[in-house]
This record gives C-alpha cells, sequence and structure tokens, in this order.
C-alpha cells in the first residue's frame, strides 16, 4: 500500500514540474534614451516611448523561440505599440516581431509607447524638457535611468498593472505567454 501511495505521489509531483512555465523574462537595467510624444499643438505631452531591458530565460533548456511581444497597457486597457531592438555594437537594431528568434538569452530593449495624463500635475513634470511650439513633435529626453531618478512615482504609475505577451513556438505549439511588467 504504501508503494502505491509512493508511485502516485512522485507521479503528481512529476506532472506539476511539467505544468512550469518554458520562459520567463529577466527586466535588466539599460541606459537607453526616452522620448516624448507631443500633441499636434504641440503645448502637451500625450506619450511617452519608454524603453524596457528584457533578458529571456529558457528555464527548461528546450528548443524555445519567439516571435512578437506585446505591451498591454492597464490603465488604457488594450496593447499598445511597441518595438523591439537588440544592441549591435553601440546603436539600436530593429527585430523583426514576425519571425521567429531563437530563446538563448540575448538582451533585448522594447520601446513601448505609454499615455500621459494630461493633468497639469503630469504635464508639469514635462514641461522642462521641452519649449511650447517646438517643432518636433518626438523629443529626446535624456536616458531612462536619469528619468527614473528625478520622477519614480511616474514611472511606477505609467508601468503598474501592465504586462507583456510573448509569443512562443516550442516545436509546432505555441503558446502566448504574459508576463507582468513590475516583479
Amino acid at each position: 500500500m504504501n508503494k502505491i501511495i509512493f508511485v502516485i505521489i512522485v507521479v503528481l509531483l512529476g506532472s506539476c514540474n511539467t505544468s512550469k512555465t518554458t520562459l520567463d523574462i529577466d527586466y535588466v537595467d539599460i541606459n537607453e534614451d526616452i522620448f516624448i510624444r507631443l500633441n499636434s499643438e504641440k503645448d502637451k505631452v500625450i506619450s511617452i516611448d519608454y524603453p524596457i531591458g528584457i533578458i529571456f530565460k529558457n528555464v527548461k533548456n528546450q528548443n524555445l523561440s519567439f516571435s512578437s511581444i506585446d505591451h498591454w497597457d492597464f490603465d488604457n486597457k488594450s496593447l499598445k505599440a511597441s518595438l523591439l531592438y537588440s544592441k549591435y555594437y553601440n546603436s539600436l537594431k530593429r527585430i523583426s516581431k514576425e519571425k521567429y528568434k531563437k530563446i538563448d538569452n540575448n538582451k533585448y530593449i522594447l520601446y513601448t509607447q505609454q499615455s500621459i495624463d494630461t493633468s497639469n500635475v503630469v504635464q508639469e513634470v514635462f514641461s522642462s524638457y521641452f519649449r511650447p511650439k517646438e517643432i518636433k513633435n518626438r523629443i529626446n529626453i535624456g536616458s531612462i535611468i536619469n528619468f527614473k531618478q528625478n520622477n519614480p512615482e511616474l514611472i511606477r504609475k505609467i508601468i503598474e498593472g501592465d504586462s507583456l505577451y510573448v509569443l512562443i513556438k516550442q516545436k509546432d505549439d505555441k503558446k502566448l505567454l504574459k508576463f507582468p511588467l513590475l516583479k
């Protein structure tokens, strides 16, 4: 009887292990530039292009690949624009979201486009970065490291509740995995 119970426990524990996810994401510090976008009147910031450093971890050491990464904006309850890059020497190289790429612990930079609250309090944070009626619609406001140091609460508010959806493929199976942006 004890042997039967032991076998059942081993089978149950083994099946729990196989249900574990095959992919994990580490968020890493990067020193990429951050950009703001202005409205058509060029007097208010309406969005921020926010870079996120990502390293995929192949948890089970299986032959995994991914194609797309989508950013879910919790505040707007919608998928937002995002572009994937890898660092090539000292510049960013855009990565296709349509072709599958092998998961090999490479570091990627995902630029997400976050909507910005147009209230006066939030706009005040950005006022030092541009002059009203400035010619450009997209303005580089410096590195993400400096912006995070000066505005930690704003960054937390922007990405709180947001998630990344990653489409992975293992052999012929495809899965969409969800990862929270704040761990």
